[in-house]
């Protein structure tokens, strides 16, 4: 006697014994860690006096002689973090902003701040966070800079970068260069979601990039903080039993049927739902069908008890596949 269980290719509607899987599924440069998504980071665990950056950040020059296009090309060297920065610095350098960080940008040094992140098993990539301007000169006499600042990215870490349009931000005309001075000036809330060549991606670069807009004089300073990426999970989980059979007594004798699962998701459980396909379900304990979770970023196998059931005839051993 012979019941035979089977798995499909994952589907949305369980046929046979199927198994549903519902898973939200050289440079000069140092190129950082790719932080895993979902990513939050606020900087509130940066001291102010701090000059190590957080995983995942770093501090670039992107070239010299900031101009009135964005750069896509470039790191060329890396920067410090300058610790205890304020909207009274003047220098050009990257900037501990105290619970943010950015960059302020000199004639002959165009500077950025870039994150590396990883997007394996995400598609749908979305970076929000807040920019904002801290040290802001504009005065409406010697010094009326208007400056803009906007997201780039490129997948891995070499090559050009490409410039988002759509998530522009520009200082205002609002003075404030005071010492001691680290409240962000006209904060905005930016919602940007990648192009697709970002899906699922062991390596995607970003960074924050300026360009000259206006006037002259003195330049502004900008920061970004409270970031938060995620993603959708990538629907491509895959499961199968892990033996292709298991012979058992009739009568006297019970299995179980091991469920795994690949290329799950990293962040939401997936649901299996394993069915009867070929047989007679009272002959395996009159089985109904069984459900199995894997949790999130857990591919431990899972079991599914079947017991065989006697009838009036001998069959001896029941093979269940």
């Amino acid at each position: 006697m012979k019941l035979t269980l089977r798995i499909p290719r994952p589907t949305r509607s369980l046929m046979g014994l199927a198994a549903l899987a519902l898973a939200a599924t050289t440079w000069a440069q140092t190129n950082p860690t790719p932080q895993a998504l979902p990513y939050t980071q606020d900087f509130s665990s940066l001291a102010h006096s701090s000059t190590v950056y957080p995983a995942g950040w770093q501090g670039w020059a992107i070239g010299g002689n900031p101009g009135a296009s964005y750069k896509t090309t470039g790191p060329t060297t890396d920067r410090v973090l300058e610790a205890s920065g304020d909207a009274a610095g003047t220098s050009g350098n990257v900037y501990n902003y105290n619970g943010k960080i950015g960059f302020l940008n000199s004639g002959s040094l165009d500077l950025t701040v870039g994150l590396a992140l990883n997007t394996t098993g995400f598609s749908s990539v979305q970076v929000v966070y807040d920019i904002a301007t801290i040290r802001n000169p504009h005065n409406g006499g010697a010094n009326t800079r208007i400056n803009e600042v906007s997201l780039q990215y490129r997948v891995g870490n070499s090559g050009g970068w490409t410039t988002i349009s759509g998530q522009e931000y520009q200082n205002n005309t609002t003075t404030q260069t005071n010492s001691g001075n680290t409240d962000p000036q006209n904060q905005q809330t930016k919602t940007v979601t990648l192009p697709n060549a970002c899906d699922n991606q062991a390596e995607v670069q970003v960074r924050w990039a300026s360009r000259q807009v206006s006037g002259s004089g003195s330049r502004p300073s900008f920061s970004v903080d409270n970031l938060n990426v995620s993603g959708s999970g990538l629907d491509n989980t895959s499961v199968s039993f892990a033996t292709g059979s298991s012979v058992v007594s009739e009568g006297a004798g019970s299995t179980n049927l091991t469920v795994t699962i690949s290329s799950f998701s990293t962040t939401q459980a997936t649901t299996v739902d394993v069915a009867i396909g070929i047989g007679d379900p009272g002959r395996v304990g009159n089985y109904t069908t069984q459900t199995v979770t894997f949790p999130g970023n857990d591919g431990t196998p899972q079991n599914v008890h079947v017991t065989i059931t006697a009838d009036r005839l001998y069959d001896g051993g029941a093979t269940v596949i």
